[in-house]
């Protein structure tokens, strides 16, 4: 039987005071450009911070980069990874540095290896995957060299799956828990849209219109592991243009 997954609930959570994303993937709340009370920060607002990873329960890694939007470039030196401990949560987390990314351009993709100590951390302009081991803090940005490599996942089955921002516009992308191992919701920032790919061709199905989507991921909570949750950041380059903290927004998709 094909797979046809429908968007059968769409719910919208303006998001302001960001700079650009809410690290939405976090069991509990991360965010990324202003102190909240009883919330861990890292980085100031010119600081961009892809999505996290978890490596344990309620350990989470994030990757931290001085970046400019009038320029579209990043400073150079100062990509880092950082460690940030939440198992205290509520109460204040413990943030660590692990490594500095000596020559990153645009850090983007960061997942966890199952059953290691490594952190993969996809690089799209030099289209390289920074390979860091959170115990040691080394580096080694020859784990893949792919062109546009950019949001990656790796489900445990011995594969990496990855976007190619080089090849086409997308970004991020969430695998279909449950269902395929290939199958897969893409986040198409420059047609802004996102799409269901199936993993068996070139088919691939528009699930909804949101502009300019950044990063997927689905609940983890019971109940809630047909919600798929997407962030848009509504264009990086009106940002440039009027470069003004506005609402990004964070968007809940019932899958059936």
């Amino acid at each position: 039987m094909p797979i046809s997954p429908v968007a059968t609930e769409i719910r919208e959570v303006q998001l302001s005071n960001l700079l650009q994303q809410t690290c939405f993937l976090l069991a509990k709340p991360l965010h990324t450009s202003r102190p909240y009370p009883n919330l861990p920060y890292i980085a100031s607002a010119n600081n961009e911070n892809p999505n996290p990873a978890e490596l344990r329960t309620d350990i989470f890694y994030v990757t931290t980069l001085d970046y400019s939007f009038a320029t579209f470039s990043a400073v150079k030196g100062s990509g880092q990874l950082w460690r940030v401990d939440m198992t205290g949560y509520p109460q204040s987390s413990l943030v660590t540095l692990v490594a500095d990314l000596s020559n990153p351009t645009q850090p983007n993709g960061v997942i966890a290896v199952p059953g290691s100590t490594k952190i993969l951390v996809a690089d799209y302009v030099q289209g390289v995957v920074w390979r860091v081991d959170v115990n040691s803090g080394a580096v080694n940005s020859s784990a893949l060299a792919a062109s546009g490599v950019n949001g990656i996942h790796a489900p445990g089955n011995g594969y990496l799956y990855f976007s190619n921002t080089g090849a086409s516009s997308c970004d991020d992308f969430a695998l279909y828990p449950g269902v395929s191992s290939t199958a897969a919701f893409l986040m198409d920032g420059g047609s802004n849209r996102v799409v269901f790919i199936p993993g068996n061709g070139n088919l691939f199905t528009t699930i909804a219109n949101i502009s300019c989507p950044t990063a997927a991921a689905f609940g983890k909570c019971s109940g809630d592991q047909n919600s798929l949750y997407v962030s848009s950041t509504g264009g990086d380059q009106g940002y440039a243009d009027n470069p003004v903290l506005v609402g990004r927004r964070l968007t809940k998709m019932v899958i059936a």
